[in-house]
């Protein structure tokens, strides 16, 4: 899949407005309300919640952690502080009982096996949101994560349309910037 263009300061705003209206033209020709996107506090999905934002996209940000473990870095805070800063819709839901209790189904469940059961579960929620308030799955995933093939097969892989497929994690980091995206977001490292 070849790269079609690259963001530059010099294109940044009409890059971001052309992603708005893609999202746009998607979501409300496929006859939906806005979309659900899964909000971590890192630099993607803030990215993606505020490219809906500007192009008047309703959209619905669930932060899914798994027990206390955002609370063991910035990530937790991180994703509050966007939400308020830009007057977002937010749920926060505890996701471990539904993969505890989903790993306590299969004997012998391997440790890659357990790893993707998070992604999934979460995907899975956002699927259930999106269908259940007319909606659609918007996705974080940029240019490089999908190249490498770094993500959840059917988790945090899947959605219906991804306004980043094609930005390079620099791009997406200039896009932020533009977007007024807190700085601690966009230099903070990513994680997995």
């Amino acid at each position: 899949m070849k790269k079609p263009f690259i963001v530059t300061e010099a294109n940044v705003d009409e890059i971001i407005s052309a992603m708005g209206t893609f999202v746009r033209r998607v979501v409300f020709g496929a006859g939906k309300k806005g979309v659900v996107c899964g909000m971590s506090g890192g630099i993607d999905c803030c990215t993606v919640a505020r490219i809906c934002q500007k192009a008047q996209v309703p959209v619905a940000l669930y932060i899914l952690p798994d027990g206390d473990a955002m609370n063991k870095s910035t990530s937790m805070s991180d994703a509050l502080l966007f939400c308020e800063t830009f007057g977002f819709y937010y749920k926060t839901v505890d996701i471990s009982p539904m993969c505890n209790a989903f790993e306590a189904s299969i004997s012998n469940l391997s440790k890659n096996a357990a790893i993707n059961i998070r992604p999934r579960v979460r995907m899975t929620y956002l699927y259930a949101q999106a269908q259940n308030n007319d909606a659609l799955v918007i996705g974080t995933g940029n240019y490089a994560e999908r190249m490498m093939g770094y993500f959840t097969k059917w988790g945090d892989g899947a959605c219906d349309l991804n306004p980043l497929a094609f930005l390079a994690k620099s791009e997406v980091r200039l896009v932020a910037k533009h977007l007024e995206i807190p700085e601690n977001i966009i230099s903070k490292a990513p994680s997995a």
